[in-house]
């Protein structure tokens, strides 16, 4: 029986569709915990992105002329035409860019990982498919108080703990780690997208 959730993000109407029941308690509970998104339901019969997530025992095929965008130790990006292939340890996005639509197979294993691997996975996997929507992502951390700051740099360059500083002032936090960025009428506007704030002490 398929589990099905409607959302909204910025405008734009996100379906997540899963194989079954426990899959899609454990795929909503991520998103739930993780990232702002509104639910909505109000809107079943249209939507601009589709993302259907399976157990991982229909394997994605990766085609041998795609070919790697980035690599990392816990993540593959792979593009082929108009599709994109996101890879982590045994599960596997496959996203068609045109039709902003989705199929994730997801490992067993998947939900053992830390939640900052599973965040990173499931995030990625949305924000290829925003990208056709108008709607970018930012490797920043957002703050606000009267008017907005942005924190961009790489990681462990003191992103977030500039932003924990400026918190303490009274600073309202925004984004940690991802902002979403899409043009309006006033110009940039940005959408905070994880609920978590992560400060990572060395």
């Amino acid at each position: 029986m398929t589990f099905m959730r409607s959302y909204s993000i910025s405008k734009v109407n996100l379906q997540v569709k899963c194989d079954d029941e426990l899959l899609g308690k454990k795929v909503i509970g991520a998103i739930n915990n993780h990232f702002f998104m509104t639910r909505n339901d109000s809107t079943p019969h249209y939507h601009n992105i589709t993302l259907k997530f399976k157990n991982n025992n229909t394997s994605i095929k990766i085609p041998e002329t795609a070919h790697e965008l980035s690599t990392s130790s816990s993540l593959r990006v792979l593009k082929d035409g108009d599709f994109c292939y996101l890879i982590k340890e045994d599960s596997v996005s496959q996203l068609d860019l045109v039709n902003s639509m989705g199929v994730v197979s997801i490992s067993p294993t998947f939900w053992r990982k830390p939640i900052k691997s599973q965040q990173e996975f499931l995030m990625l996997s949305l924000l290829w498919l925003l990208r056709q929507h108008g709607i970018y992502a930012l490797h920043a951390n957002g703050l606000v108080k009267e008017s907005g700051i942005l924190f961009v740099g790489g990681s462990g360059s003191g992103k977030s703990t500039s932003s924990l500083s400026l918190i303490r002032q009274g600073w309202s936090y925004l984004s940690d780690d991802v902002i979403l960025l899409r043009n309006s009428l006033d110009g940039i506007e940005d959408r905070h997208s994880q609920k978590d704030f992560h400060l990572i002490r060395t």
